[in-house]
């Protein structure tokens, strides 16, 4: 008799995951919201963040081997978004910086075609 209870049980449990299943993804506006600009993610296509941010991007179309620039001093930018535009891009709020990497922050690794910081 037991086992025959249980088919009826699983076949209801299983009915009622599916029905409580949506295909709607709300954000949390409680924590922090991240967006990264580099050359594979609709930002300066000749620079790119490494690992552990981000896989290789060696493989990305905007990536040319080579093409390291050892002359160049980057600055990197972190600063609060704003509002989500209509065309889903976000721009920094009026206001400071939360910090800014540039000059002295910033080494160069010529060989390793790299540039490097360290968040302190």
């Amino acid at each position: 008799m037991m086992r025959r209870a249980r088919l009826p049980l699983a076949v209801a449990t299983l009915a009622l995951l599916i029905a409580c299943q949506s295909d709607d993804l709300t954000k949390s506006i409680h924590g922090p919201m991240y967006a990264v600009s580099d050359g594979a993610h609709d930002g300066n296509p000749d620079f790119f963040f490494l690992t552990p941010l981000f896989k290789n991007p060696s493989n990305d179309p905007n990536f040319e081997p080579g093409a390291f620039n050892a002359q160049l001093r980057p600055a990197v930018e972190i600063c609060q978004l704003g509002p989500l535009q209509p065309d889903n891009s976000r721009s920094c709020v009026d206001g400071p910086l939360v910090k800014r990497f540039a000059g002295s922050e910033v080494s160069i690794n010529a060989p390793d075609q790299q540039y490097h910081t360290l968040m302190r």
